[in-house]
């Protein structure tokens, strides 16, 4: 065995303040792009645990890939082995988290120090600490880094560094500092062109160094900019400033207020709401104070003062930045007059819209009007009827001139708005019927509507822009508890209250007033209230109907068509992580699936459930779960029907998938016959069957769990055999490890032992993949065992191929082929056809690890006429990958790319990754050995990837011996060498001889092509004896092929011909043609060398006589 000591970094440094980095014990550890990205998104959540589904959404963008969240484990496991510091990223609930210590991340010790800064009452010491945190910065911010959320994120790293350069620049301007800020404030105001404030502390330095002139042409070519590119004026400040430059002085720079349209300053944290926008005004050139622009109305009278109905804000709003935004877009795009606020019960819209609407008061002098429509109360909804009075009685149209038809209010109202500049928000809305007869008609007017109902039909025919709102984010989460008064002891505390209540702004909200009323109970006596007396009941306020969770998601629910209710509450019976889709609602109410859909679609309009992904699914946010479980509870017999009902819908579905992937081998033990009451789903193609698999998947896993944890045994281990095909084309370790174990239980629960002798099988499958061979053999062992206790004569030959597999891969080659044969004849005896040919394909794979090319052919052609017949295609892929190999061996390049190339396309067809990784091995292999070495490198390091991502060892090793083979090619002897210790250790560890011997024999080469020849001829002398005790005929030839050229190289020329002779003999025999070429090749250089040393003798013996 080699063994490989490499030190352990014991810590590690991150930086986001330039090029995403890591530092290992201070050096750069080796990051690829993707790793770099999953290393920033979580470290600017270091010490808190990021959601998988915000890692994919940072990651990615829409649609998702396929498969995404076992992408993202993968990329974890990647970046892991990239930074081998213990417990750096731990896995919780629902992601990972990236633990780091104090100082271990530059942005946090950027933001100490400019906290450090501000509180410093020396201003000398406070401009050091600001140096000290901009040093930090080493270029863009999250360079290197790609995904959906970097755009975002660099832009506010690159605004706190702004902001500190401004608060510094302020420092310096009081001390008079002019001259030395001059360069650097032109840069900045380069790189910013519309910032006010950088404009600002330009002109005063400018004015300070005596070029005062200079500081007049800054202003004037900022306002330029300004009115030219966003239509505003410069803020007051900045025209004040100007005047007095103007006037022959300067006064205090007072930091410009943000208005609409114009860039506003992000904080670095938690800061007050900003101030309310004034409307611009424009800026004379000369030095007079500004004059008003003129109104379009005369000044109002007292009596007509502009109505100001909104309710008070919100005490706090947290996050919403992007729905901030695209109200302010809203409010200036002109045209577009209508905004629609929507969302579940509870998510904070009147709050949101409250909010930014008495930010952008100054935009609406005549007045902002408010309406709650009750949309969602049946017995007061309030209609148009009703609201136009009350709106015409705040637009000040007396009480005598209100007419009394309905079509003459609207009238009348059209006409009072057409030429003011109002704000209209009409709050709790429910359907388009109550907003249309209240649009005001000016131009100058904005109706913002909130409402639990998407409201299509008003973005349909009245272009309202929807804004959607969702729950919070964590962090927000977090720090809208915080800031209502709650004080966590730990980062947990704070993030397991969040969690129970689900994010929703409501339940956030009724959790901290709890919190705060009973100040000597800890946060976690509170979670587990929460937990124990149910979420629902605890996220409520006894005599405030208002603050109730349940009460608000109960007016939305009664508000439901009476198809719409009865789907709800069957959405909360089995866990459906990706989703449910129409045919499974189907099977869930027992109506038709396009009943389910429209059923769906009703429930998504309130935000019941979310909307349809592009895929058709739709998903429930965990406080809805949890009424909807509620709900379901009322009558649990219906509710275990409607689960007998889904799980069976799935066992047929993925029979029918399994079969349209890889042939009627996947299914093995008899099905019960499909209900009447469950729907079916058939798939046209392998494509559309890949499809529902790869985006039904993790509903699948949950299935199999909770069926086996809620007393449907039989259905729990039926459903984990009908997943067994398409794990073996697709499923990682973990998961076939979590679906047997369930099944497995499930099994010996209802004492079947055709169950438990499944689940041992595809238990056994895991252990198969990880090539942990002996643990293979010992499931496999158990499974025969109940196969024959059941008398079920298929399984046992199923259990036998199995062990005989594992057998050969243990380096018992001829054992394992005792057992292919013995299933053989079992599958003979039944008239198998399918087997049959499955098990020829893997015979045919036992002689080519063995190394008879010739026996291997035979076997394949006598199964490929049997999968022809049956259509399985899995089979089929794995025989053409066999054909190529035994082509390869036979020197026959171009024959063996034309079945390689076969096999991908098959494997890539139906989704197996497992066999495409192995097939891009012997591809990369072929091209190597064609001498397309680049190509080579390209293919297998893909095939790397892919063993890694599937999580098998065996092609792991594979894959790296034939890097290894490409390095040599490319002279990158040392990192071959490397890489060939740490496959060496891989496959001690799993135990795989025939990997054991590849690398031993590459490992040979490395070192002959360095010079060391007796390092080189121990591993070739280790190989030839694991090869001749496995009975690996090829690779003990090619064993003796090395030790010959150790043995050249030592100038033992007699011996060396003797092993390659012996060699040249085998591969002869046994059809192996590139490996006797190669032989060929070195006997003559072993010729030579003899030749040469007789006549280096002869010369000797002649100058020897002469000397006598």
């Amino acid at each position: 065995m080699i063994d490989v000591h490499a030190g352990t970094p014991t810590s590690v440094e991150v930086r986001l303040l330039g090029t995403v980095t890591a530092l290992l014990d201070g050096l750069p550890g080796a990051l690829n792009g993707r790793q770099r990205s999953l290393l920033a998104v979580l470290a600017l959540d270091a010490n808190r645990t990021v959601s998988t589904d915000r890692l994919i959404a940072a990651l990615w963008n829409e649609p998702y890939p396929a498969r995404a969240i076992t992408r993202v484990r993968t990329l974890v496991s990647e970046l892991r082995r990239a930074l081998p510091v213990p417990d750096l990223i731990t896995t919780g609930q629902p992601g990972y988290r990236l633990n780091l210590g104090p100082e271990r991340l530059d942005l946090d010790i950027f933001q100490r120090l400019v906290r450090r800064a501000r509180q410093q009452p020396r201003p000398h010491d406070a401009i050091v600490a600001y140096d000290q945190a901009l040093a930090l910065f080493r270029g863009a911010p999250l360079h290197g880094a790609s995904g959906p959320l970097f755009d975002t994120e660099s832009t506010r790293l690159a605004e706190l560094r702004t902001s500190a350069v401004e608060e510094r620049t302020a420092l310096m301007l009081a001390a008079g500092r002019y001259t030395e800020l001059i360069p650097q404030l032109s840069a900045l105001t380069g790189e910013h062109p519309v910032r006010e404030r950088a404009h600002a502390q330009l002109m005063r330095a400018l004015d300070g160094a005596g070029r005062r002139s200079e500081a007049l042409s800054l202003y004037a070519g900022l306002r330029g900019r300004l009115v030219d590119e966003l239509g505003v004026e410069p803020s007051e400040e900045l025209q004040r400033l100007y005047r007095q430059l103007l006037l022959g002085g300067t006064g205090a720079v007072v930091p410009p207020s943000p208005t609409p349209g114009r860039p506003m300053p992000a904080a670095a944290e938690a800061a007050p709401a900003p101030p309310q926008p004034a409307p611009p005004q424009p800026a004379p050139p000369q030095p007079a104070p500004p004059q008003p622009a003129p109104s379009h109305l005369a000044p109002p009278q007292p009596a007509s003062l502009p109505s100001r109905q909104l309710p008070p804000p919100p005490a706090r709003l947290v996050g919403r930045t992007t729905e901030l935004a695209d109200l302010d877009t809203l409010a200036n795009e002109g045209p577009t007059r209508l905004g629609l606020v929507v969302g579940p019960a509870g998510v904070g819209k009147t709050a949101l819209v409250v909010h930014w609407a008495h930010r952008a008061t100054g935009l609406f002098p005549d007045g902002q009007l408010y309406l709650n429509l009750r949309g969602f109360d049946q017995r007061d909804r309030m209609t148009a009827a009703e609201a136009l009075p009350q709106l015409l009685r705040a637009l000040h149209v007396p009480a005598q001139d209100v007419p009394l038809e309905t079509s003459e209010q609207i009238a009348l109202h059209r006409s009072v708005t057409a030429d003011r500049r109002l704000l209209l928000v009409l709050d709790n809305v429910s359907t388009p019927e109550q907003v249309r007869d209240l649009l005001p008609a000016g131009q100058g007017c904005l109706t913002l509507v909130t409402s639990r109902d998407r409201l299509t039909g008003l973005v349909a025919l009245d272009g309202g822009r929807r804004i959607t709102l969702d729950v919070l984010r964590p962090a927000d989460a977090i720090e809208l508890m915080s800031g209502a008064g709650v004080r966590f002891a730990s980062g947990r505390d704070g993030a397991d209250l969040a969690r129970l209540c689900g994010y929703l702004p409501l339940a956030l909200r009724i959790a901290a007033a709890r919190v705060t009323d009973q100040p000597n109970r800890s946060i976690g006596q509170h979670v587990e209230d929460l937990v124990h007396q149910g979420r629902l009941t605890g996220l409520q306020v006894a005599g405030d109907s208002r603050a109730n969770v349940r009460g608000a998601f109960a007016l939305t629910y009664r508000s439901l068509p009476a198809s719409a209710r009865a789907v709800f509450p069957l959405v909360s019976v089995v866990p459906m992580p990706a989703g449910l889709s129409p045919h499974a609602a189907a099977a869930l109410a027992r109506i038709s699936t396009g009943q389910a859909e429209a059923a769906l679609d009703a429930l998504a309009s309130v935000h019941l459930v979310t909307a349809p992904t592009s895929d058709g699914r739709y998903g429930c946010h965990d406080l809805l779960l949890d009424y909807a479980a509620e709900l379901a509870a009322e009558d649990p017999a219906a509710q275990r029907l409607a689960t007998d009902r889904l799980l069976e819908f799935y066992l047929h579905a993925i029979d029918s998938c399994a079969s349209m992937l890889v042939g009627p081998i996947g299914r093995m033990l008899p099905r019960p016959a499909p209900s009447v009451d469950v729907p079916l789903i058939t798939f046209a193609d392998a494509s559309h069957a890949r499809a529902w698999a790869t985006v039904e998947w993790d509903n699948l896993l949950a299935a199999v769990r909770h069926a086996a944890t809620n007393g449907h045994d039989r259905l729990a281990w039926l459903l984990a055999d009908a997943l067994r095909p398409l794990m073996r084309i697709g499923g990682s370790l973990p998961e076939i490890a979590r679906v047997g174990q369930c099944g497995l239980a499930a099994a010996r629960r209802a004492d079947d032992p055709l169950g438990e002798a499944a689940m041992h099988y595809l238990i056994g499958l895991q252990y198969f993949r990880s090539a942990d061979y002996r643990a293979c053999v010992e499931a496999n062992e158990q499974a025969l065992e109940c196969y024959r206790a059941a008398g079920w004569r298929p399984g046992q030959a199923v259990a036998l191929g199995a062990i005989g597999g594992s057998l050969v891969h243990l380096g018992q080659v001829h054992a394992g082929a005792r057992r292919l044969t013995a299933a053989l004849e079992i599958y003979d005896e039944l008239d198998d056809r399918d087997a049959t040919a499955v098990t020829l394909v893997n015979l045919a794979g036992v002689a080519l690890e063995r190394g008879d090319f010739i026996r291997s052919l035979r076997f394949a052609h006598l199964a490929r006429p049997a999968i022809a017949a049956t259509g399985n295609r899995h089979a089929e892929a794995i025989m053409l990958a066999n054909l190529g190999l035994a082509r390869h061996a036979q020197g026959r390049l171009t024959a063996a790319l034309r079945s390689l190339s076969e096999a991908l396309d098959l494997c890539r067809t139906i989704g197996a990754r497992h066999q495409q990784a192995s097939v891009l091995i012997s591809l990369g292999t072929v091209h190597l050995d064609a001498g397309r070495t680049a190509e080579s490198m390209s293919v297998l390091s893909e095939a790397e990837a892919l063993a890694a991502e599937v999580g098998d060892d065996r092609l792991a090793l594979y894959a790296a011996n034939g890097l290894a083979r490409a390095e040599l090619h490319t002279e990158q002897v040392d990192h071959a060498i490397k890489r060939l210790e740490d496959a060496l250790n891989c496959a001690d560890a799993a135990g795989h001889q025939h990997g054991r011997v590849e690398a031993l024999l590459t490992l040979s080469r490395a070192y002959l092509a360095r010079g060391e020849v007796r390092a080189a001829h121990e591993p070739a002398v280790l190989a030839l004896t694991t090869a001749r005790r496995c009975g690996y005929l090829a690779a003990a030839a090619a064993s003796r092929s090395a030790v010959a050229a150790c043995l050249l190289a030592l100038d033992n020329v007699e011996d060396a011909r003797r092993y390659a002779s012996r060699a040249l003999r085998v591969q002869r025999r046994i059809g192996n043609r590139l490996a006797e070429s190669r032989t060929r090749t070195l006997l003559a250089e072993i010729e030579r060398r003899a030749r040469y040393r007789g006549t280096a003798e002869c010369a000797d013996v002649e100058t020897n006589n002469r000397e006598r």
